[in-house]
């Protein structure tokens, strides 16, 4: 998320140098277009703490399912590793 975030601002930044705009209107532009990766990303990352951080029976017979089925349905893996390495479609 970091090297997105830094691609992102980047971009952002030198569109307006080139059209020779004030930099805030990138940093909102920039602001706004990584609002979605950054909420679905935080989310997701307490949602795995929060599973993967406890021993509780039932939870961990769930989790070991859910992994099993994530590792079968090669689409759902694809989509999830997709999404971690190049965050929510803008």
């Amino acid at each position: 998320m970091g090297l997105r975030d830094a691609y992102e601002l980047a971009s952002s930044l030198a569109k307006c140098f080139r059209r020779g705009e004030d930099l805030l209107i990138g940093l909102r532009h920039y602001r706004s277009r990584r609002r979605l990766d950054r909420a679905g990303g935080m989310l997701f990352t307490d949602f795995l703490v929060r599973a993967f951080s406890n021993e509780y029976p039932l939870l961990s017979a769930v989790r070991g399912s859910g992994l099993a089925l994530l590792d079968a349905f090669s689409p759902a893996k694809k989509f999830l590793m997709r999404r971690m390495i190049f965050g929510a479609p803008t």
